[in-house]
């Protein structure tokens, strides 16, 4: 006799459901990022509301101007479902917050897909705002929805403008030499005997002491008009794997006060088989970070 056995896989997703959504930790607060162009100011209240606020930056009249922030669109909206997604058989990258927002001025609603990074950064991918009058009338399925984000879609970070620092060791931890590069402007690597990155505890403390910022101090190359001389000292506010490998570590500039969001937040990527390399952006987003080295 022959016996042919099949065998049944049941895909188990981990969903928990709330309506009329009240926001806590970890999405509760109030983020920056940047998004398509425009300084994006996002807060998440504990009623469920969602305010945010978009600028764009332009520079300023008369001879000593600076560039100034005019403010090009104000988002209001709540949430009125909210979910977390988690399937065992898929990345832990992949686990995240479903929530449809309703926008109070066009009437329609939008899925959000909200990924929780650390304790400081949020990731988000949204569909298009669907004009539809109603869920609870089954004018709009939720699914579908959300179905219409694109896997492959990029990431808006966010960061905690209340941040608090979380521990380097992981990613970055030594002192290095290293050169630089402005993939966007710049016209060749600066290699300059003082650029260094110093990532160690504070001296005297002991090896297993949180290490929670790093130095990197950029030297001047003459004949690259795309080098700086400047030396940021950034805080680590925690970082994340993705299902390739690549890891993502998400940073502040201390020597930046929170009047400059603009200059503060960065984002850096590197791999674990790739140690020497690293790259960084230019502006508070992880979505041009392609590998350690390919970024702006």
């Amino acid at each position: 006799m022959a016996i042919k056995l099949f065998s049944i896989i049941f895909f188990i997703e981990t969903v928990n459901c709330q309506f009329q959504c009240k926001f806590d930790r970890p999405i509760l607060g109030e983020y920056y990022s940047y998004e398509n162009g425009l300084e994006t100011h996002t807060s998440f209240k504990k009623n469920g509301n969602i305010d945010r606020l978009f600028y764009r930056r332009e520079s300023g009249r008369g001879a000593t101007a600076n560039i100034i922030t005019v403010l090009d669109n104000h988002a209001l909206g709540e949430c009125v479902y909210l979910n977390w997604k988690e399937n065992p058989f898929r990345h832990v990258s992949k686990h995240h917050y479903q929530l449809i927002y309703r926008d109070k001025t066009k009437s329609c609603y939008q899925c959000f897909e909200i990924y929780n990074r650390t304790h400081n950064i949020l990731q988000i991918r949204k569909s298009e705002c669907d004009e539809v009058t109603s869920i609870s009338t089954n004018q709009m399925n939720i699914q579908d929805l959300c179905l219409t984000i694109n896997e492959e879609a990029e990431f808006d970070t966010l960061f905690l403008k209340t941040y608090s620092a979380e521990e380097c060791r992981a990613t970055i931890y030594g002192t290095y030499h290293f050169t630089y590069e402005f993939r966007e402007g710049g016209i060749g690597i600066c290699d300059n005997s003082i650029s260094r990155l110093v990532s160690c505890p504070d001296p005297g403390t002991p090896f297993d002491a949180v290490n929670e910022r790093f130095w990197m101090t950029y030297g001047y190359c003459r004949n690259l008009v795309s080098s700086i001389d400047a030396q940021p000292l950034y805080q680590c506010l925690g970082h994340w794997f993705n299902e390739k490998g690549d890891i993502f570590t998400a940073i502040a500039n201390e020597r930046v006060g929170s009047e400059r969001w603009y200059d503060k937040f960065r984002c850096m990527l590197t791999r674990q088989d790739q140690p020497q390399w690293f790259a960084k952006s230019l502006f508070a987003e992880c979505a041009r970070l392609y590998s350690p080295t390919d970024g702006p």
